[in-house]
């Protein structure tokens, strides 16, 4: 019966360790997972929260409308590393930093879109044959859009 027990212990302790593990490495690459690199630059803010406002013609008070943040050029100009990663694709602004090393095709494909425009190099990620991103990259953007360019 003791050697039971002692199984018995020691598969729970390897479900738990697998299960921890899992959840923490799994939990490194969520998108938005930590916003460290926005909270300490100074010249970030978080994103713009959906904040209800009406127009006097409205009539219904459950109406609401997002402020959307913009953003400079130059701003984003100053987010050029791999620590922080700012790019814009299609005149909006997404924060890349948490996702590079998670990119299918290696933090080397969007790393030269840091700080710049990358919307030539989104939409023809493959040179040879310019095909742009899939539907499930495109997908994944919104996770990482902040604003847009003004």
């Amino acid at each position: 019966m003791n050697k039971v027990v002692k199984n018995i212990v020691l598969i729970c302790l390897i479900v738990f360790a697998v299960s921890y593990a899992a959840a923490y490495f799994l939990g490194r690459s969520q998108p938005n997972q930590s916003l460290s690199n926005q909270a300490n630059s100074p010249t970030t803010t978080s994103r713009a929260t959906p904040s209800p406002t009406t127009s006097p013609a409205q009539n219904d008070s459950s109406a609401a409308t997002t402020v959307t943040k913009t953003y400079a050029a130059s701003e984003v100009a100053q987010h050029n590393s791999a620590n922080d990663c700012w790019l814009i694709i299609s005149g909006k602004v997404y924060n890349l930093t948490n996702y590079l090393y998670s990119h299918p095709g290696s933090a080397s494909a969007i790393l030269p879109y840091c700080g710049a425009d990358g919307t030539t190099g989104y939409s023809t990620k493959d040179q040879r044959r310019a095909s742009p991103h899939s539907s499930y990259a495109d997908s994944l953007l919104p996770d990482y859009y902040m604003g847009d360019i003004k």
